[in-house]
C-alpha cells in the first residue's frame, strides 16, 4: 500500500470512529488507473448487526443506505484531497453476511486521457452508426 492509500485508509477509519463510534477491524485501499477500491472489514455498526441477527434485514439495509448517504460527501472529500482528483462516482456495496463494506471511487479522467482514448473509438464507431442508420 502506498502512502496515499495509507492516508485514505487512516482517514476512513477515523471517519467511522468519529461519525459512527464504530471501529472497523481493517480498511484496505488500492488504486488502479482511474479507480480506487476500498474494503472496510467489520464495517457494519452494532445496531446494523443486531437488526440483521434478529431478522430485520430490510431495516438494516435502510439504515446502511442512510449511513452511506450521510457519509458520502465526507468520503469523497477524504479521497479527493488525498489523490488531488475529482471523483465522478462513488459506489457502495454492503455485504452483511461477511460484515464488510466495499467502495469504488471512479475518478474523473484527465482531458488528455479522454482525447487520446475517445477519438480513435469515435472514428471506428461512426461508420458503423451510419451503416445501421440506413436500415
Amino acid at each position: 500500500m502506498n502512502n496515499t492509500e495509507q492516508i485514505i485508509s487512516q482517514n476512513i477509519y477515523s471517519l467511522f470512529w468519529t461519525q459512527l463510534k464504530h471501529e472497523p477491524s481493517e480498511v484496505h485501499c488500492k488504486s488502479y488507473d482511474n479507480q480506487l477500491i476500498i474494503v472496510i472489514r467489520n464495517g457494519l455498526t452494532k445496531a446494523e448487526q443486531l437488526l440483521i441477527l434478529n431478522g430485520y434485514i430490510e431495516i438494516a439495509k435502510k439504515v446502511r443506505d442512510s449511513i452511506e448517504e450521510i457519509l458520502q460527501p465526507q468520503l469523497k472529500k477524504i479521497i479527493e484531497e488525498a489523490v488531488d482528483t475529482k471523483i465522478s462516482e462513488l459506489l457502495f456495496a454492503t455485504h452483511p453476511e461477511a460484515d464488510y463494506v466495499s467502495l469504488i471511487a471512479l475518478m474523473k479522467p484527465s482531458s488528455k486521457t479522454i482525447t487520446s482514448k475517445v477519438n480513435p473509438i469515435k472514428q471506428q464507431v461512426q461508420p458503423q452508426s451510419q451503416e445501421h442508420g440506413g436500415e
